[in-house]
């Protein structure tokens, strides 16, 4: 469509809609139970422990690396 054709609407980029632009072409956002079930399902990566809880996520949020623990035989 060319910008003279009279049935183009320009839309300020302040009133775009980036969420429904996306929705047009197609992406749907996972939802929280979705991405749950992703998280059970990868395998854990062999032998490396990684250490959850509050303060590993304090740690995360501090943009340091998470504590990971690798034990050896």
């Amino acid at each position: 469509m060319r910008l003279s054709d009279p049935r183009f609407k320009y839309v300020p980029s302040t009133l775009t809609d980036v969420a429904a632009t996306w929705r047009k072409f197609g992406f749907r956002p996972t939802t929280e139970s979705e991405r749950r079930a992703r998280r059970l399902r990868e395998p854990p990566v062999e032998g490396t422990v990684d250490i959850g809880g509050a303060i590993a996520t304090s740690l995360r949020s501090a943009a340091s690396p998470a504590f990971k623990f690798v034990m050896r035989n």
